[in-house]
C-alpha cells in the first residue's frame, strides 16, 4: 500500500480531468451544430400563416427557405400594387447568389422573383428581392411602374417584351426609373440593338462612353442595367 503516502504522483489527474471535459465540451458544441445543419428547414408558424394570407404556396417560401435565412416580409397589394408580393433583404453577395440560382426553379412554378432594390435606397445597404405570383416574366416592369416624363410605363414593358422575342432579353430587376436585363442568347450582330438601347434609354452612355463600346460590351457581357 505504499502508494497512498506518494499521493504527489497522481497530481496530473485533475489537470486532464480538466481538458477532457474542455474538449468533450468542445466536441458536444460541434456535434450540435452539425445537427442543427442537417435538419431540413421549416417555415414558421407566421410564415405560414401569412403565405396563406396571399395566397402563396408553401413549398415556394419553403425553396426560398432553403437558400436564407433573411426575415419574408409581406408586401400588401395597394393602390400602386395590384398583387402582394413577399420582400426578402439580404447582403451583396447573397442576393446574386440565390436569385442565379432560383430564379428559373421558381418562374417555373409560377413565380418571378427580381431585384426590387440594389441597397442604393436603403439605408442598411441591403439588397432587396421580391416575390411575386405570376406567370409573367416581365410582370415586374408593370408592379415597379418604370416609367418616365416621355415613355410610359406600357411602352417601356413592350419594348422589352420586343428584346425578350428577338433577342433572348430576360428581366433581373425593376425599380421605378431602372431596368436590370440580360440577354441569355448570343448575341451576334449587336451594332443595331446598341443603337436601339441608345435610342430608348440615351443615359446608358454615361455607362458605356459610345455606341460601338456598348455593343462590343453586349457581346461580352450581356448585361444591361438601364436608368432614366
Amino acid at each position: 500500500m505504499k502508494w497512498y503516502t506518494y499521493p504527489e504522483k497522481y497530481t496530473f489527474i485533475e489537470p486532464l480531468k480538466s481538458v477532457i471535459m474542455k474538449y468533450t465540451f468542445i466536441f458536444s458544441l460541434f456535434l450540435f451544430h452539425l445537427f442543427s445543419l442537417a435538419q431540413p428547414p421549416e417555415l414558421t408558424a407566421f410564415e405560414k400563416v401569412m403565405a396563406d394570407e396571399i395566397e402563396f404556396d408553401h413549398d415556394v417560401l419553403l425553396l426560398l427557405r432553403t437558400r436564407t435565412s433573411s426575415e419574408f416580409i409581406k408586401v400588401p397589394a395597394d393602390e400602386n400594387h395590384q398583387i402582394p408580393a413577399i420582400s426578402i433583404r439580404m447582403g451583396h453577395f447573397d442576393a446574386p447568389a440565390v436569385l442565379k440560382e432560383l430564379k428559373t426553379k421558381l418562374l417555373f412554378s409560377g413565380y418571378i422573383l427580381f431585384y426590387a432594390d440594389q441597397g442604393n435606397d436603403s439605408t442598411d445597404g441591403l439588397h432587396e428581392l421580391r416575390l411575386l405570383k405570376t406567370e409573367d416574366p416581365l410582370y415586374p416592369i408593370q408592379y415597379a411602374g418604370t416609367s418616365t416624363d416621355s415613355i410610359s410605363n406600357m411602352e417601356i414593358y413592350e419594348k422589352i417584351e420586343t428584346w425578350t422575342g428577338y433577342h433572348g432579353c430576360t428581366l433581373v430587376g425593376a425599380g421605378k426609373s431602372w431596368l436590370m436585363l440580360k440577354f441569355v442568347l448570343p448575341l451576334e450582330e449587336t451594332e443595331a440593338l446598341a443603337q436601339d438601347i441608345i435610342d430608348f434609354c440615351p443615359k446608358i452612355l454615361n455607362f458605356n462612353g459610345s455606341k460601338q463600346y456598348l455593343a462590343t460590351d453586349l457581346k461580352d457581357r450581356p448585361n444591361l442595367y438601364l436608368e432614366w
